[in-house]
């Protein structure tokens, strides 16, 4: 059985990471490394000690704020699994989240698969450290596509596992990309190899109700990203490139109102 490292990031919200660690502790699958990497002062070392004593965890804090990217990056270095999978303070594995993905990729020899997960939209209040969830869908449904890949980015971060080999041949993140950082991560990697879609659930991810500075934040990073892209060539032949490209074309001029209609579908058949 193959170790699976999970690389979590986290930030001065031991209340939050509380719950991603309790979703790692209940997965089925056994042979799991955790390394968590606080980016500033150590204020979650004392509760994963008394708190999580009996899992395989690494604990690591910067001293000072360094930025999402490069705690990603000292995550990946510590890590001694054969595969990786990061999971951020506030987003949570399913049970089934580890097992399913090692499973996948054992069975059709790839180095890179990934899953679906339900998009959470969330209050969060800051004097209780807790979040309630208002509602929550799955966004993101797309069989694996290179072209769509470089129109947007589909994989929420904890959705990815990847083996060891692929980071050490092509690196983590640029670290001085703070946002979006995954999704130049994902690129890189699809140039080299094919991603596993798995499709089931097997993951939560939360984003706030309004922040309009995450938005703007997420727009700059969406207009610097594709000058990254010039960096890589992707061999394509004719056959795949055709089939590629009209799924793109299909999603991209389906009409607004049917993206609508598949929306409340999901969100209806939700509950």
């Amino acid at each position: 059985m193959k170790k699976v490292s999970i690389l979590v990031r986290t930030c001065n919200r031991p209340d939050v990471l509380r719950n991603c660690l309790q979703s790692i502790q209940n997965q089925t699958y056994e042979n799991i490394e955790v390394v968590v990497v606080e980016d500033g002062e150590a204020k979650a070392g004392k509760m994963i000690n008394n708190e999580f004593s009996n899992m395989d965890i690494r604990y690591y804090a910067t001293g000072e704020h360094i930025g999402r990217a490069k705690v990603g990056n000292i995550a990946l270095s510590k890590a001694t699994g054969a595969y990786f999978n990061f999971l951020d303070d506030d987003d949570e594995f399913y049970p089934n989240h580890v097992s399913s993905l090692i499973e996948v990729i054992n069975n059709n020899s790839y180095k890179v698969a990934y899953s679906l997960a339900e998009e959470c939209v969330c209050h969060f209040n800051r004097k209780k450290r807790s979040y309630f969830e208002v509602y929550k869908f799955v966004r993101y449904k797309n069989a694996f596509n290179k072209l769509y890949l470089l129109h947007e980015n589909y994989f929420p971060i904890q959705t990815v596992m990847f083996s060891r080999e692929l980071f050490e041949e092509l690196g983590g993140f640029r670290e001085n990309v703070d946002y979006l950082e995954d999704w130049d991560l994902w690129v890189r990697y699809a140039v080299k190899e094919d991603f596993y879609r798995l499709n089931m659930i097997t993951s939560k991810y939360r984003v706030p109700l309004k922040s309009s500075n995450r938005n703007r934040e997420l727009r700059k990073a969406y207009r610097e990203i594709y000058h990254y892209f010039l960096e890589y060539s992707v061999e394509y032949n004719v056959g795949d490139l055709h089939t590629d490209l009209n799924l793109l074309l299909k999603e991209y001029y389906m009409p607004f109102w049917k993206k609508t209609v598949k929306r409340i579908i999901a969100l209806c058949s939700k509950g």
